[in-house]
């Protein structure tokens, strides 16, 4: 008979111009002129020799000018802002909502069974079946979502190692309906994956435990399992 003592193993298990045309095309005289009333309405239209008034329309002209540039380069910038903006909320929403298990939150439980074969040849196995309960809490951040343990009774060799590891159920989800985790049973760790839907999670279990000299009495052994659950209280 084999006698196994192991120490418990836990899981430390997510942002035109202006209001003016451009004038240089017309002169207007009228704001040139200073107040002075001219009459002589060949001198401003042709040549005007008149310095005071010529030179004023040519200056109005030029500030128009520069006015609607300014105009434009102030429209472009507003218009990659908001592009900008818009593109980076819709990303970060659609993220969240793969992971939320709010719609399973509560107890779960059903069944559980493994299987362990040595893998130097001997043909040593067993396997044992038990009660899994596990609960699940979207809101947990300091450890995983899916937390629980489970029991298992060993039919053949490893009927002492039942009595002396504790076990852990635990994982989360790397987007709905996949869940995913590990078991910790003494030395063995195998993970666990399943598929999660509003009546009933299930999955299956596989590992392999590589021979540890520390623990002669335990030859290294692949293991299997399958697990299922209903939800107890939502």
């Amino acid at each position: 008979m084999l006698r196994v003592t192991l120490p418990c193993s836990m899981l430390a298990i997510a942002l035109v111009a202006c209001g003016d045309k451009d004038a240089t095309g017309t002169s207007v005289d009228s704001g040139a002129t200073g107040g002075d009333t001219d009459t002589d309405t060949d001198t401003d239209t042709d040549t005007d020799t008149d310095p005071e008034p010529g030179t004023g329309g040519g200056t109005g002209g030029d500030a128009g000018g520069g006015g609607g540039t300014g105009g434009d380069a102030g429209g472009g910038g507003g218009g990659t802002g908001g592009a900008g903006g818009g593109d980076a909320g819709g990303g970060e929403g659609g993220q969240d909502e793969s992971r939320d298990l709010s719609a399973y939150a509560g107890d779960w439980s059903g069944e559980f069974t493994m299987a362990a074969v040595a893998t130097d040849g001997s043909g040593v196995s067993d396997s044992c079946s038990g009660v899994l309960t596990f609960s699940v809490d979207p809101a947990e951040t300091s450890g995983p979502p899916i937390l629980g343990a489970f029991t298992c009774s060993w039919a053949g060799p490893l009927t002492e190692l039942e009595s002396q590891v504790d076990s852990v159920f635990a994982g989360g989800t790397p987007g709905l309906p996949a869940v995913e985790g590990v078991i910790i049973y003494g030395p063995f760790e195998p993970a666990w994956t399943g598929t999660a839907t509003a009546s009933e999670w299930s999955g299956t279990l596989s590992g392999t435990y590589v021979y540890d000299p520390s623990i002669p009495q335990l030859p290294g052994v692949d293991i299997s399992g399958s697990w299922s659950a209903s939800p107890v209280t939502r």
